[in-house]
């Protein structure tokens, strides 16, 4: 084998070492997966996180947003400052159901206490209430 042919081999399996990088933790997005998209005509993060979910973990893309911009404008020569971003939208904290029926039960009996049942004729039991002896 040559020195050129060996070098050759080389350069192909530090590619192929490259394309198994985990460039979205979150996520488990690799290298390999944007490349390919990117070879495909992906050209926007936009369409890459609707495909790969890249950028929609925990960290909402702090950690890979930037390594997918630079893998994107290298494979077709645009930019960085000329790629379009895709709105980020603050990420939410989960709220369990308990919280929110409270609340809304709350307001029910705020608003409801006291006012005649159509049905029965008589008054309505607040939400959650004991009877009014």
């Amino acid at each position: 084998m040559s020195e050129a042919q060996e070098r050759e081999k080389i350069c192909q399996q530090a590619g192929a070492d490259q394309d198994r990088t985990v460039i979205c933790r979150c996520e488990d997005v690799t290298l390999g997966e944007i490349r390919r998209l990117i070879g495909e005509g992906v050209h926007t993060l936009d369409e890459i996180k609707r495909l790969t979910r890249a950028g929609m973990g925990l960290c909402q893309g702090r950690t890979c947003r930037h390594l997918i911009l630079q893998e994107v404008s290298r494979l077709t020569g645009v930019p960085v400052e000329e790629l379009t971003l895709p709105t980020f939208r603050p990420p939410t904290r989960p709220v369990k159901l308990g919280v929110i029926a409270r609340a809304a039960a709350g307001a029910r009996q705020d608003a409801g206490a006291g006012v005649p049942h159509p049905a029965a004729g008589r008054e309505a039991l607040p939400v959650g209430g004991e009877s009014r002896g």
